[in-house]
């Protein structure tokens, strides 16, 4: 088996990836309940 080698991550990486998680949570949650039989586009602030 190989050996696990741990690698630091960058606040930028850190940020990117809570990014990504809210962006697929959104997604998930307009999918869940569509509204009309169809999936609302989100508000441009």
């Amino acid at each position: 088996m190989k050996k696990i080698i741990a690698k630091p991550v960058g606040m930028f990486e850190l940020f990117y990836d809570l990014v990504f998680v809210y962006a697929i949570s959104k997604t998930t949650a307009m999918v869940h309940h569509p509204v009309n039989g169809g999936i609302p586009c989100l508000p441009v602030m």
